[in-house]
């Protein structure tokens, strides 16, 4: 008989069967010409290598069904050529935009610029070439099938006018080929095929064409002799299809008794039938329901690493998930933990290789205008070699500073100006930081020298970089992004002598654009359109990666069909995870792809891809499933699990708890083992210097965090330290200097002074487009000194108010030099709200009482003398600061006006608790250092709330302390306070009313930083 069926269940023998007729055949004095057919590149593999041992393999051909269609085409007079993927994208690209322009899109036309739907409208054609689909009339289409159905007829009309052919139309072209002449099967003598469940109508048609024409055509389905068992219906329909086509066929059935284990033999022949009996469990098959997904993973790798400790081979242990995007990250990272090396049997996405994502991330640094992330990232690349552009290995971590102080966020022309500014200066590379007016280095720059060059070498990367700006064929951007690719060193990092997948189908896809352009026509496009078709190839793009035999194999529930191992582990028996919740396609619906054999969305026979998942195992078994999410809902056990369940005792299901007591000899990492002896009490028995040396780094750390979880603060972890450190040495000298906004510092949270004067940490911010506060301040008191300074009469208003805008406009203009910053399309809207607030600032300080005598009076700094306090003990300490406004009455008496862009935390509570001391210490200052009278009142002005805030220093009372002298001799109290606790060594942290603020050096490790409730 030509065409036979070979029927068994899962395990039992098919594909050792076709290696005995393979053999057999083989084996004969003439020479065959034999040809088995498989579903995938791990099962040709697996099977020529069992062929290896037989010894003779001469006429044997193994592949893919479209493979076995190509040698037939190859055969026939047929001059059509398997059309490269990116050409069919084009023809399929320009057909949707016709169909756009004459209205024939209908509903797609809102959708058809969104991501992704050119790609699935691909999809969707290629589905329908597959089933090798010609249409069917029919009054019952809807609108859109019938859209995606002219789309799919005047894909294939196109393609074939080029005298191109879709790959998922090989089958159906080889089909029409052995239908027309028999030449090309001519010394054809015998087909195998293994490991389907499922073939298309060309698939199908083809093998009972060959058998017509005399060729012996053997399959093998999964199934039994009749029992109807439901893991089989597909492979049953299939079975009836070929019946239909081919009536005289021959059915083999070789029994339903796998070649498996007792125990798993045992859940095989009991899974999903009525009456399940209760099988005996054993040591090597375990069920197990874990708490979350990840402690799932752990579970897995841990009884595969216990598998290795025992002398098992890492490529004979196989971990089973549902899909690519579920579990591979958390198994990435336990494998990493455990030491076992895991390898992911699926093709990776162009896009996601790290050198092909720098040539995206090279071509957007010209057409973003050099931002400041994405440039840095580009020279700092390791697959580049820009020492041709005169770039040193340094230069990054130096442009770096620079983008820091420029500020630079992006635009070509900032990093020269910046970088030209640096130059000028020549051996200055100090910023001199604007809060509390202090010189405080924060970075080292380059000089004038390392300026100049770096300049040179911007401009040498930026003119190759540079893109012409008018459209240009495909063919012209090929060549000029692989002369740049060659100029940037990018190309003399590929080894020369080894192949290597991602860079072959790279190379494959600029040379499909090419003939994309040879083929239809001149394909011109501007730069940008060139980058978005590169990009979008990346995404659509994949690459098998070569299977490592000395890892664990990773691999989708679907994929492991055909395939054997000693140890299976399968993850994910959930509900909606795995069977995955199934819904009708959209596009072509259940009704429609029963007409045009395509495989159905809604029957996935997700059953028969278990069962022949759980025997896969020549000799463990383990299944898991997570009880509870990530985010810590209840997840429903999968009804394969409960299939499974029904087969054994209650007593032999295991659930792994959060709380579940483990032994330390089951732990499978270091950080596994030090946690579980913590947590359950179990002393660990030290054996080696190492385990002993990292345990004292352990407990010393729960020292730390035993510090960090008790409510009070107290002890060396939280900042209670034996003597001054050597950064704070200065401050136990009998006289010590020291500014307002130090000692509120320290007053407001001794950890942050510490952390900001003792360790000297200066956050180096990102920069970002705007201004910062600070510098909103600077440039709003910069404006007011002047206004003031320049009017003849500083409490005439009127002239005040004309003076305003004069003023304002030139330091407007000259602040994104002064200041360093980019403007914002807000700056101009900016001015004109601060320019408001000037207004009320001048209006709301006007008086006829007080006159305006100086501006921004600086004491201790510039020659001018210091305010010296002597404490109680006899300490000196020695103030400095600027006043931002001193005004004067007619009797010589002082006001002092402090300017702040804030509103909160400026009454007298604040001064009181220490948190603010300015306004009496600058009253002190005006009166003992500057010697300009006796003050009798002082306050904040808050720009921003124009108006002063609630402390008055002519109306302050606290206790017995009252008026301007009583502030000063509360400051002076917080002042023995403060020197008492550093004296101490006491910087304890503590959170201020309203939380910290988020400014706050010591927020990125602080467990005591709050934020978010200032004011």
């Amino acid at each position: 008989m030509s065409l036979q069926i070979l029927m068994a269940g899962a395990a039992c023998g098919k594909t050792t069967e076709v290696l005995k007729r393979v053999c057999s055949e083989l084996s004969s004095t003439d020479l065959k010409k034999i040809w088995v057919i498989l579903p995938d590149r791990r099962q040709i593999n697996s099977f020529r290598e069992k062929l290896l041992t037989s010894g003779n393999m001469i006429g044997l051909s193994t592949g893919l069904f479209y493979e076995f269609g190509n040698e037939i085409l190859l055969k026939s007079d047929q001059t059509y050529t398997e059309a490269p993927e990116l050409l069919l994208h084009r023809i399929l690209q320009k057909i949707i935009q016709n169909f756009s322009q004459t209205g024939d899109l209908g509903a797609f036309e809102a959708i058809k610029d969104k991501p992704g739907f050119i790609q699935l409208v691909h999809r969707k054609v290629s589905e329908l070439a597959e089933a090798g689909y010609e249409s069917f009339p029919s009054d019952n289409l809807d609108p859109e099938v019938d859209v995606i159905l002219k789309i799919y007829q005047a894909y294939q009309k196109r393609v074939k006018q080029r005298q191109w052919m879709d790959p998922h139309q090989i089958i159906s072209m080889a089909l029409d080929a052995v239908r027309s002449t028999s030449s090309v099967i001519k010394g054809l003598d015998f087909v195998a095929v293994d490991g389907f469940e499922r073939f298309t109508p060309p698939q199908l048609n083809l093998l009972c064409q060959l058998a017509e024409r005399g060729v012996k055509v053997l399959i093998t389905l999964p199934g039994n002799d009749g029992a109807g068992r439901t893991i089989y219906q597909r492979a049953q329909e299939s079975l009836e299809q070929f019946q239909s086509a081919f009536p005289d066929l021959e059915l083999i059935y070789a029994g339903d008794q796998p070649f498996l284990p007792s125990f798993i033999l045992g859940l095989a022949n009991n899974f999903l039938v009525d009456k399940p009996q209760i099988i005996e469990k054993q040591s090597d098959m375990r069920l197990l329901s874990a708490y979350s997904p990840l402690q799932e993973v752990r579970e897995g790798l841990r009884r595969i690493r216990f598998l290795l400790n025992k002398s098992a081979f890492a490529g004979d242990c196989a971990i089973l998930i549902p899909a690519e995007d579920q579990y591979s990250a958390l198994l990435q990272t336990v494998a990493n933990e455990y030491h076992i090396p895991i390898h992911f049997n699926w093709g990776k996405p162009l896009i996601q290789v790290a050198q092909l994502e720098l040539i995206l991330n090279l071509l957007h640094v010209s057409t973003e205008d050099f931002p400041r992330r994405l440039f840095l990232d580009v020279i700092r690349s390791p697959f580049v070699d820009l020492s041709n552009f005169g770039f040193k290995p340094a230069d990054t971590a130096i442009l770096e500073r620079v983008s820091r102080y420029g500020p630079v966020v992006a635009g070509f022309d900032n990093w020269m100006k910046v970088l030209q500014r640096l130059a000028t200066k020549g051996e200055e590379s100090k910023k001199q930081a604007e809060l509390d007016k202090e010189d405080d280095e924060i970075f080292n720059l380059p000089n004038a020298d390392a300026c100049q060059r770096l300049m040179e070498s911007l401009r040498s990367l930026a003119a190759i970089l540079k893109p012409p700006e008018k459209e240009k064929r495909i063919t012209f951007w090929v060549e000029w992004l692989w002369q740049l690719l060659e100029d940037l060193g990018w190309l003399s990092q590929m080894p020369a002598t080894t192949e290597i997948l991602w860079f072959e189908k790279f190379k494959q896809n600029l040379r499909e654009m090419c003939i994309a352009d040879q083929e239809l026509g001149f394909w011109y496009l501007d730069f940008d359109q060139f980058v978005a078709e590169l990009e979008m190839g990346f995404q659509m793009s994949t690459f098998q990666q070569t299977t490592d035999r000395n890892k664990v194999q990773v691999l989708r529930l679907l994929d492991a069909r055909g395939s054997r191992f000693e140890h299976v582990v399968i993850l994910g028996l959930a509900e909606g995870v795995f069977p995955k919740s199934q819904r009708e396609d959209p596009f072509l619906p259940e009704i429609f792809r029963q007409q045009a054999g395509l495989e159905s969305h809604v029957e996935h026979n997700q059953i028969g891809v278990f069962y022949q998942a759980i025997t896969r195992a020549n000799s463990t078994l383990m299944v898991t499933r997570p009880y509870m999410s990530d985010k810590g809902e209840a997840l429903e056990p999968s009804p394969y699990w409960n299939a499974l369940i029904a087969c054994l005792e209650e007593k032999d299901i295991e659930v792994v708890r959060s709380t579940t007591k483990r032994t330390l000899e089951d732990a499978a990492s270091l950080e596994e083992l030090f946690f579980w002896s913590h947590l359950f009490k179990i002393p660990i028995k030290f054996e080696d210097e190492h385990l002993s040396q990292t345990i004292n780094k352990l407990n010393h750390q729960k020292a730390v965090l035993s510090s960090r979880q008790s409510k009070r603060i107290e002890g060396v972890y939280e900042g209670e330290l034996e003597k001054l450190p050597p950064g704070l040495a200065k401050f136990e000298q009998k006289e010590t200097d020291w500014s307002a906004s130090r000692l509120e510092t320290y007053k407001s949270c001794p950890m942050r002074f510490w952390t900001q004067y003792g360790l000297g940490v200066v956050e180096q911010h990102i920069p970002v487009l705007g201004l910062e506060s600070f510098q909103i301040g600077s440039i709003l008191h910069q404006i007011l000194e002047d206004v003031y300074r320049t009017a003849e009469d500083p409490t005439n208003v009127d002239q005040l108010l004309d003076l305003l805008p004069v003023i304002a406009r030139q330091v407007f203009d000259a602040a994104p030099e002064t200041y360093q910053f980019e403007p914002t399309v807000y700056w101009q809207t900016q001015q004109e709200e601060w320019l408001a607030i000037l207004q009320s600032a001048i209006i709301g300080l006007a008086s006829e009482e007080w006159v305006p005598i100086a501006f921004e009076e600086k004491f201790g700094l510039d020659g001018k003398p210091a305010l010296n306090i002597e404490l109680e003990d006899g300490r000196m300490v020695r103030l400095h600061g600027v006043i931002d406004r001193i005004d004067q009455d007619l009797q010589g008496n002082l006001r002092i006006i402090d300017y702040k862009t804030g509103v909160s935390h400026l009454g007298k509570d604040d001064l009181i608790q220490g948190t603010r001391l300015q306004l009496p210490l600058y009253a002190m200052a005006a009166m003992q250092a500057l010697k300009m009278g006796e003050v009798k009142e002082g306050f904040y002005w808050t720009l921003n709330g124009e108006e002063a805030g609630s402390l008055k220093l002519s109306k302050f009372q606290s206790a017995d302390f009252e008026g301007p002298s009583g502030a000063i001799q509360v400051a002076k109290l917080h002042l023995q306070m403060i020197m008492d606790g550093l004296s101490s060594a006491d910087f304890s942290p503590q959170v201020p009313d309203g939380g910290c603020p988020k400014y706050c050096g010591a927020r990125l490790w602080c467990w005591r930083y709050h934020p978010g409730r200032q004011g």
